[in-house]
């Protein structure tokens, strides 16, 4: 991992070090404002950091990026086959190959009845992360540019919403740079995000049904 997980509620996230970067590109909005922003990017982040943290990506604070294809396999070869064989090894018309007459394992012997229903409890959440997964491939959604575009999307939104004076212009210099500054926060990752951004306020125009007041 990179710098580290910022967990949710860690005042140092959207803390001085932000808020001194926004009031540079945005020197005449009140600090008061940039407060009340900090403290919902801060809940909305939260949730997204825990993410990146447990996700094979490209963000530089998260596990090493992992191409799908080859998620799949693994969960095929690692997971799912040797649960599968296990299994099958565990039934109790096999269980004699775990006795001999010179071996009182009596005092040993685990639950093998409750080692199958955890082995099948495994074997069903691999097989949805299969299946998901091999959905995911299929219609060519990468981790690191879906989540991109999420945690844009909601940055996005919630500064038009926390900052109405830059609604007027959201593709403006300023606009997309409080954008890049809040995007860093999250994945301590610099973007340009423009496509990104791109979208995401077009998607802001249309909820908000043209009223742009």
């Amino acid at each position: 991992m990179g710098e580290g997980i910022k967990p949710i509620g860690d005042e140092s996230q959207f803390g001085d070090e932000w808020l001194k970067k926004c009031r540079k590109e945005a020197s005449n909005i009140d600090k008061a404002k940039f407060t009340e922003l900090g403290e919902k990017l801060r809940v909305f982040a939260g949730p997204y950091s825990n993410q990146i943290a447990s996700l094979s990506s490209k963000f530089p604070n998260g596990p090493a990026n992992i191409d799908l294809p080859d998620q799949l396999n693994w969960l095929e070869e690692q997971v799912l086959t040797p649960i599968a064989r296990l299994e099958a090894a565990l039934l109790s018309e096999k269980r004699h190959y775990f006795k001999s007459v010179m071996f009182d394992h009596s005092s040993v012997e685990p639950d093998l009845d409750k080692i199958l229903d955890l082995l099948g409890e495994l074997h069903n959440y691999a097989e949805a992360a299969f299946i998901e997964i091999d959905q995911q491939t299929y219609h060519r959604i990468q981790n690191t540019t879906q989540l991109q575009l999420e945690i844009v999307i909601g940055l996005v939104a919630i500064i038009d919403e926390k900052l109405p004076e830059l609604r007027k212009n959201r593709m403006s210099d300023k606009f997309k740079e409080l954008v890049r500054i809040s995007f860093h926060q999250i994945t301590r990752w610099h973007k340009q995000l423009d496509d990104e951004i791109k979208i995401a306020v077009k998607r802001v125009k249309h909820n908000s049904g043209g009223n742009e007041s």
